[in-house]
């Protein structure tokens, strides 16, 4: 074996802005394909599923908080108070950040169930166990992102 990893660059890709509730900012298709480097192995159309699947997900976890918000006289999530990085808060980096490891793994999960596993010598298995970490990686990237939108503090809760 070669160790050769295809690359399929994307194709014109078309952008596009998904439209997301009125406190959550949308979400451009392009800046999430470049943040997973997803390539041209990923379609428009698997991407827009795992984005819509992300922003119903990391929305349903910050419904209460955003309300708690807007009833504070927040009407988005840009206007809530907070420091900022790039001239944008710290706040609006964090929301992104959530849907697109929420995206990544909602891809690595469908991945993971593709035929496409190498046969024979135990590699399946290898190959399974490291998707399963990777998706593991961004759920758990996902939550810690949850919290920073929020700014609470991360947990990490352990059994002995």
């Amino acid at each position: 074996m070669t160790g050769f990893i295809a690359h399929i660059p994307p194709a014109d890709v078309p952008a596009e802005v998904i439209d997301n509730e009125p406190f959550f900012p949308a979400i451009a298709t392009t800046d999430l394909r470049a943040i997973g480097r997803f390539d041209g192995g990923t379609t428009p159309e698997q991407l827009r599923a795992a984005i819509l699947a992300a922003l119903t997900h990391v929305n349903d976890q910050l419904r209460d908080w955003a309300a708690q918000q807007q009833g504070a006289g927040h009407t988005t999530l840009a206007d809530v108070p907070a420091p900022q990085i790039a001239s944008q808060s710290v706040r609006l980096h964090a929301y992104r950040r959530a849907i697109a490891h929420a995206a990544m793994g909602q891809l690595e999960d469908t991945r993971r169930a593709q035929s496409t596993l190498p046969a024979g010598m135990g590699k399946d298995a290898r190959v399974l166990e490291s998707v399963g970490l990777r998706t593991a990686d961004h759920w758990r990237d996902m939550r810690n992102a949850i919290a920073d939108v929020m700014q609470r503090m991360r947990e990490t809760v352990e059994l002995i």
